[in-house]
């Protein structure tokens, strides 16, 4: 077995993409390959490749049948091995092609990284010493743009329409020059795709592709490591990177007890739609009042650099929590605000039950129905909820049954939240006990049992460059892409080379890149900040990850056992970071409530409220005083990265800070996450929607839904419609989209290492017997949203009903193919 030092480096060699055939009639829904692609990479460096030489860099084979591309394969391995790398072959897409590859992948020794066992991450094959020689990397989660977004950004558009896929065909059926020139082109498009990002992205190295920088956040990590992980000043003996690691070891949890508790007291983001505004289409068109929206700076990244957090729990008596807790209830909002770096002296993760739990009286969160707490958390998991990330979720189920779950007694709910219970049982962090307090009223509480501290630390100096250098990256790219946008020239480009690429500043400076290609840079860097808090809230106590004869399933068991020796994350500070975020939109609600007729609806880090322009600016200023308390909270929590590091440290100018983002008199919110707007629109010279509905955006495959929604909305408008009207019906319930405006498609997933075995007859009218591996056949789906099948949509539409009672409710199908008039069918 080779050692540490002596392991092979991984080498991007190859990219894979199939073509399928579906079968869906009365009898069956199927598929199966009819064409396999393999590109193999005959150039030196990945980084290399541009869209001018990628024919000549990269050698396409064509196959009819899986079993021929087994064989190249098994070569492809083989070509590892004299060049002394471990291949890695990109697919785009693995969920869709490992059904392709099941029946190879089920006779090698495999290792496989997955979320879920539907989404693949990538499959390593190993020799019989246990050592990599082949790696399937999914490069659609890489990436999370479609093969088209990708080859417009890098400037190898994809064809389209030469490929018809509503045609049968079989292994057998011939080709066309088109049909293999559009099979091609795929695989180019994501070489010149990995081509452009390794040049845009210098600090990942080609050959920690496919080992550690497999997913966007593996990515970031690394990015980090070999920017700061060896950082020191003169005085210091050990590096950042050392005291990072340290931290986290130090922190682990101790106990199974612990770490359940903890995880139980986690909570997600602070998303609402007001009961009082939902399904109000707010028209203020000729009225003094407007809605006006608000959006938080970086929000998460914010928190991780303003905060102490707290560190060396211990389990606590029933006694002392009780004292712990009273004291952080006594904690009030301008407390908060002047001490924002630390406004609590004492940290839990408890239990808590709560009697008589109602929406605190007088309160903004009573006068509008805004409640912090999920009613999802009362109810038993389900595992269906969260395919794209079962393994987490099934931790979540596992800690559940074991009794780590919150639970209501006759329990009032409506829009997601808990807005009443005779009894809560709850699991609090200190963070989420004081919005409690701050939402609720309620009669008594007492604690069950948890853990507490009343030490508390500085977040580690290598998190807190890591925030100042991606913000700043972030920032600085924006303003010159601002200038780029409109063609302003970019002047001294000294800030730009010190966080691009060379050949991208200038390009850009000569207005040679393209809107797409610098577009696509910028969500680069906007994405590298977000991950940060994805690294920060890693759980690496689930089981792992098999692949085994069914397919890819979970083993082992969760808990202290799975932790690392050496963990990547400091879970109390991960846990921390968007439980403050959901503070400081609890701060922004209680401020915004002198200043506004109505909350209408918001999101962990945004606010949209019914106002006038005067009471507008006294908000304004609030939130200007709100933005300070988190800069001085900033500066004294980053002074000694200030003093140890001040080459890399930033002022994180504005971070955190609510801004203005616009100013609309009309606005339409339904449910959480589910809104619109219309506005005058200069270009296009008439009254424009922009809808933003969640959970059926689907930006990763290329297509993003809210433009089909917007179309539709605008569509309807011109026919005569008035924005009331087209609210009350695309905003409404028991309304099903038709697969023409989602561009949904359903899907049969075979059993793993499946074939299909048929005659087929294909659109040629020539017959083949077929024996080739099951695919994962698609179809057009509907979408239906707010159905009255779930009971909470009908306790939601009572109470929006008595807001607006215009609003539909029912069963209404909406259908709008390209070319045609929208259809609005109505069944009685």
């Amino acid at each position: 077995m080779l050692c540490k030092q002596d392991k092979k480096p991984y080498k991007i060699m190859a990219a894979y993409d199939t073509e399928t055939t579906n079968i869906c009639d009365f009898s069956q829904i199927a598929a199966f390959p009819v064409l396999h692609q393999l590109g193999i990479f005959t150039g030196d460096s990945c980084e290399d490749i541009t869209p001018e030489n990628v024919r000549n860099s990269v050698h396409i084979n064509l196959f009819r049948h899986a079993k021929d591309v087994f064989v190249a394969f098994d070569d492809l391995i083989e070509l590892g091995k004299h060049v002394e790398a471990v291949p890695v072959c990109m697919v785009h897409n693995l969920s869709f092609d490992m059904y392709s590859l099941a029946p190879y992948l089920k006779i090698k020794n495999v290792k496989v990284l997955a979320k879920s066992a539907t989404r693949p991450i990538s499959f390593t094959i190993l020799d019989e010493e246990e050592q990599p020689v082949l790696v399937f990397w999914d490069t659609l989660g890489f990436f999370s743009k479609s093969l088209a977004v990708l080859g417009d950004e890098v400037g190898f558009e994809k064809l389209e329409g030469a490929w018809d896929y509503d045609l049968v065909r079989t292994p057998e059926t011939p080709l066309t020059d088109e049909e293999i020139a559009y099979a091609k082109h795929d695989i180019y498009i994501l070489f010149t795709a990995i081509g452009d990002y390794l040049r845009k992205n210098p600090l990942i190295l080609e050959n920690k592709i496919g080992l550690n920088g497999v997913t966007k956040t593996g990515a970031v990590r690394e990015k980090r490591k070999r920017l700061f992980d060896r950082v020191r000043n003169s005085e210091q003996k050990y590096n950042v990177g050392r005291f990072w690691n340290f931290q986290n070891r130090k922190e682990l949890p101790k106990t199974d007890d612990e770490l359940f508790t903890m995880h139980a007291c986690t909570r997600g983001g602070f998303t609402f739609c007001a009961s009082r505004a939902a399904g109000v289409p707010f028209d203020f068109t000729n009225k003094n009042k407007i809605v006006a929206g608000f959006d938080a700076a970086s929000q998460h990244p914010a928190q991780m650099v303003s905060h102490f957090y707290p560190e060396g729990f211990e389990p606590a008596s029933v006694e002392q929590l009780k004292m712990d807790a009273n004291i952080v209830r006594l904690v009030t909002p301008e407390y908060v605000m002047t001490h924002w770096d630390k406004p609590f002296y004492v940290a839990f993760n408890a239990q808590f039950k709560f009697k008589n739990l109602r929406l605190k009286k007088d309160s903004v969160f009573e006068r509008d129905g805004i409640a912090p707490l999920a009613f999802a958390r009362v109810k038993p998991f389900n595992l269906e909820m969260n395919e794209e990330n079962q393994q987490s979720h099934e931790f979540l189920e596992m800690i559940s049954e074991l009794g780590y779950r919150d639970y209501a007694i006759e329990p009032v709910h409506n829009f997601g939240k808990l807005i009443a219970a005779k009894e809560a049982c709850l699991w609090l962090t200190e963070l989420a006990f004081w919005e409690v307090c701050q939402c609720y009223d309620f009669d008594n509480f007492e604690p069950i049992a948890g853990y507490d501290t009343m030490k508390f630390s500085r977040p580690s100096d290598l998190s807190i460059l890591s925030v100042m250098y991606f913000f700043n990256a972030k920032n600085t790219f924006k303003e010159y892409k601002e200038k780029f946008d409109s063609r302003e020239s970019l002047g001294n480009c000294e800030q730009l080379e010190a966080i691009a690429p060379r050949t991208l500043v200038e390009r850009m400076a000569s207005f040679e890149a393209s809107d797409a290609e610098v577009k696509a840079a910028y969500q680069i860097y906007k994405s590298d900040l977000n991950a940060l808090f994805g690294i920060e809230c890693t759980n690496e106590a689930r089981e792992d990850m098999i692949l085994t004869e069914s397919g890819i399933e979970t083993v082992g068991l969760s808990g202290i056992c799975n932790l690392p020796e050496n963990p990547k994350t400091w879970y109390q500070y991960g846990q921390r970071i968007v439980g403050w975020s959901r503070i400081a939109q609890n701060i922004v609600l209680q401020l915004a409530e002198p200043h506004c007729d109505l909350v209408i609806n918001g999101d962990t880090d945004s606010v949209k409220i019914v106002t006038d322009e005067n009471r507008l600016l006294h908000f304004e200023k609030k939130l200007g005083r709100f933005a300070n308390s988190i800069t001085k909270a900033k500066n004294f929590v980053c002074f000694r990265v200030m003093k140890n590091y001040p080459e890399y440290y930033s002022e994180l100018s504005g971070v955190g800070a609510y801004e203005c983002e616009f100013v609309t008199k009309k606005f339409a919110a339904s449910w959480n996450k589910a809104y619109c707007t219309q506005s005058f629109d200069k270009k296009a010279g008439k009254e424009i929607f922009s809808f933003t509905i969640a959970g059926l955006a689907t930006d990763a495959t290329g297509f993003n839904f809210d433009n089909s929604f917007n179309a539709l909305a605008n569509a309807l408008y011109e026919q005569g419609k008035t924005f009331e009207e087209v609210c009350n019906i695309l905003l409404g319930y028991n309304l099903t989209i038709d697969a023409s405006i989602t561009k949904f498609n359903g899907r049969k997933i075979p059993e793993w290492g499946d074939s299909y075995k048929n005659k087929v007859v294909d659109y040629l009218g020539n017959a083949a017997d077929v024996d080739e591996p099951a695919a994962l056949a698609l179809f057009p789906m509907a979408k239906t949203i707010g159905g009255f099948d779930n009971t909470e949509n009908e306790i939601n539409y009572e109470i929006a009903s008595h807001n607006n009672a215009g609003l539909n409710a029912k069963q209404t199908l909406l259908v709008f193919e390209e070319g045609k008039e929208p259809e609005i069918i109505i069944f009685e």
